[in-house]
């Protein structure tokens, strides 16, 4: 990991492997049933890298982050006002979708949007649930 630092050029989000298309090229050099892909859209975003990378990885992708979606009167009102950046969410499920995806997502509230878990997560789960199900494939 040392070297992949040492090699890194550029202001990238993070400073290791930045994109889908350097952790797939690194997979398949490994070559090992046991190395996969993790595709996080919040750190995507942060490297302007499209929703669309996804397609690459394929089989490799094992495990998908995703931030929370705007769901019009799902939060409370806040106690501070904060602008949100917005995620292209429904793009991103429409490439999962096309490669036929088919393993765990996770919905990560890095925005602090959730104000009452308890009644908010299930509301997200339907949302999501539903934008995926009206998707082809």
């Amino acid at each position: 990991m040392r070297e992949l630092r040492r090699a890194q050029k550029g202001n990238s989000f993070y400073n290791v492997l930045n994109t889908v298309a350097e952790v797939v090229s690194l997979t398949r050099e490994i070559a090992r049933s046991e190395v996969r892909v993790v595709a996080d859209l919040y750190h995507m975003a942060g490297n302007d890298e499209p929703p669309e990378a996804v397609e690459q990885a394929g089989d490799y992708l094992c495990h998908i982050h995703m931030p929370i979606p705007e769901i019009m009167g799902l939060n409370e009102p806040r106690a501070i006002n904060t602008i949100l950046p917005e995620y292209p969410i429904k793009e991103f499920l429409q490439s999962l979708k096309k490669i036929g995806y088919d393993n765990k997502l996770s919905i990560e509230d890095l925005d602090r949007k959730f104000m009452n878990i308890e009644r908010e997560a299930p509301i997200v789960l339907s949302n999501v649930r539903n934008m995926w199900e009206s998707l082809s494939a």
